[in-house]
């Protein structure tokens, strides 16, 4: 791990930002999709896949909500790193002022 690692408060902000703009851009495709989904298995309801559709619709729904969620989280912990960065260079630049 000789590598140097630097990144940017302003760069963790832009990854935040972008992370919040993918969590808002798949609400509405995920939305229909889900909707389209229950719509297909409302309709198929009298047959035996209807059921299997309608079941296997709600776990992708519940997989993909959580999904979106986590990038949304991912998104707030981007921009805290970025504040945490910020406060600390405050603070060393405040100790080390008079010297």
């Amino acid at each position: 791990m000789g590598e140097k690692l630097d990144v940017s408060p302003s760069e963790l902000r832009a990854s935040a930002h972008a992370a919040d703009t993918i969590s808002g851009d798949l609400e509405k495709p995920l939305s229909k999709a889900l909707g389209d989904i229950t719509d297909a298995a409302g309709s198929l309801r009298h047959w035996s896949v209807g059921s299997q559709l309608k079941s296997t619709g709600e776990g992708w729904g519940d997989a993909l909500g959580a999904l979106r969620g986590r990038i949304g989280e991912h998104a707030d912990g981007l921009r805290l790193v970025a504040d945490g960065h910020d406060s600390n260079e405050q603070e060393v630049l405040s100790r080390f002022k008079g010297w």
